[in-house]
């Protein structure tokens, strides 16, 4: 009875449980992934690229029982490309990321064309340029002086 007791126990922000899960969670996440799915994808990429050549060079994975199937003039070229898979999948995987920390401005203000942008929206979007500095600046500062963990 105290177990349904402890479940319909609730917050403003929903169950006490879940509160817990996430206090203990978060952390992992900032230090992992700064809680951006994209970031956490595209490091899934490149693990998955990593793992894929690691198995590749134990011989753990073999693609000669597909090998019948082709003519055997493309033979070769299918073995590259296979080898390559690896490769493919890290720098994927890093250009993601990358394209992460450069790109921040939401879909519907890259959506539009230049020349379709009201004065208004600039005027927001510089204006949030602006408050996005400081507010980066702000938090820089603080982990220097230790007033937030790094």
């Amino acid at each position: 009875m105290r177990a349904m007791a402890t479940l319909q126990e609730t917050n403003a922000d929903g169950p006490q449980w879940a509160a817990k899960w996430f206090a203990f969670w978060e952390p992992i996440e900032i230090k992992l992934w700064r809680k951006s799915e994209t970031i956490l994808f595209a490091r899934f990429k490149m693990l998955v690229g990593a793992l894929l050549t690691l198995l590749t060079q134990m011989q753990y994975i073999d693609i000669s029982p597909v090998m019948p199937f082709f003519p055997e003039k493309w033979r070769s070229i299918l073995e590259f490309l296979f080898a390559c898979l690896p490769l493919t999948l890290t720098l994927l995987g890093m250009m993601d990321e990358r394209l992460r920390w450069v790109t921040t401005k939401p879909v519907e203000l890259v959506a539009i064309r230049e020349e379709d942008v009201p004065l208004e929206v600039r005027r927001a979007i510089v204006e949030a340029e602006a408050a996005k500095k400081i507010a980066v600046t702000e938090v820089k500062v603080a982990k220097e002086l230790g007033e937030i963990p790094k």
